[in-house]
């Protein structure tokens, strides 16, 4: 398992015999002996990745997070909907399709959850469905994805049929995955068109990040969800609203946030959030006939958040905010 130090970056190894679980909160595991002996926690917010020596669908599910690098989307959808049984199906000898619930086959029990084989598939067969269907701007495959991830009634199923999706399957955060999954849902809704649906859980994931709370990843990525809207929307004036409010929550976060790597983290989110408002503001003066004014206007607003301009304007902070500000603002992205 490999863990990040919270306070000076530093990533670690740590070696177990057994990885008990994965939820929001915690990772579990025994270190000494599989299946025997006390468990112990390592918060999820410090955890970078889990690496398991398991065979055939270990090399599966690292060969789907190769393609999704790739931007192979569709290659890792075909290989994570074999692993993970679910989605739709043919029927061999009438060629009928019919839809496969994910949840079909799970462990029953009160401590029963399904096994991490299965866990990882079906998330990365949801997330690679949703980045095909967004690359391919495809509202069929969104569908699709949108049945993997959340637990809805399958459309046109012959009796009534849930999909099993991931974050019914994996409810209140039994999964390590569940905040990117219940990101990725508000993504595809917007996708759809389905904009007050996108709102409800861009919102549920800004409290569940103060609540749980989850990495602050997650609290940039719920405050940008209305900027991602109204642009969808072709609302550019309120895209920019909503993604300067955005900078100003993580700004927020910035200024409590008392762990140094986390910290810069939000620095970093903090510039980023300010370029999408840019970004579309430059649109918006590309397509004005007021367009050398507008540049001009939005130069002039470059410059003000180029590093030792935010040190400036920034300057009451204490100097470890400052520093997240300015460090966050020369990240490449």
């Amino acid at each position: 398992i490999e863990v990040l130090d919270l306070e000076t970056c530093e990533v670690k190894t740590v070696r177990v015999a057994e990885v008990v679980s994965e939820t929001w909160k915690n990772v579990t595991v025994r270190k000494k002996r599989k299946g025997k002996g006390a468990t112990e926690d390592i918060p999820s917010i410090t955890v970078l990745s889990v690496k398991r020596a398991d065979g055939r669908t270990g090399e599966a599910i690292d060969g789907a997070n190769r393609e999704i690098r790739r931007r192979n989307f569709k290659e890792a959808a075909s290989l994570m909907k074999s692993v993970s049984g679910g989605g739709y199906r043919v029927q061999a000898d009438t060629g009928e399709r019919f839809y496969n619930s994910f949840d079909a086959g799970d462990p029953k029990g009160k401590n029963s959850r399904p096994s991490w084989q299965s866990e990882y598939s079906h998330f990365l067969y949801a997330k690679a469905l949703y980045l095909q269907g967004t690359a391919e701007e495809d509202k069929r495959i969104l569908g699709e994805a949108l049945l993997a991830l959340d637990d809805v009634p399958v459309p046109g199923a012959k009796e009534k049929q849930s999909s099993g999706g991931f974050l019914g399957r994996f409810s209140g955060g039994n999964s390590r995955f569940y905040p990117e999954a219940l990101n990725l849902k508000a993504l595809t809704l917007v996708g759809l068109g389905k904009y007050d649906e996108a709102e409800k859980a861009f919102k549920e994931l800004a409290d569940f990040a103060v609540e749980i709370p989850l990495h602050p990843r997650w609290s940039f990525e719920a405050a940008i969800g209305p900027g991602i809207i109204r642009e969808a929307q072709d609302d550019e004036s309120g895209a920019i609203d909503a993604y300067n409010a955005a900078a100003g929550k993580v700004l927020a976060l910035v200024k409590r946030e008392l762990r140094g790597c986390l910290r810069l983290e939000l620095g970093r989110l903090f510039s980023r959030a300010q370029v999408m408002a840019t970004a579309v503001k430059l649109r918006q003066a590309e397509k004005s006939p007021n367009k050398k004014a507008l540049l001009a206007k939005l130069r002039t607003e470059l410059e003000g958040a180029r590093p030792e301009n935010l040190r400036r304007k920034y300057r009451t902070l204490p100097k470890a905010a400052q520093d997240a500000l300015v460090q966050g603002a020369r990240d490449p992205m």
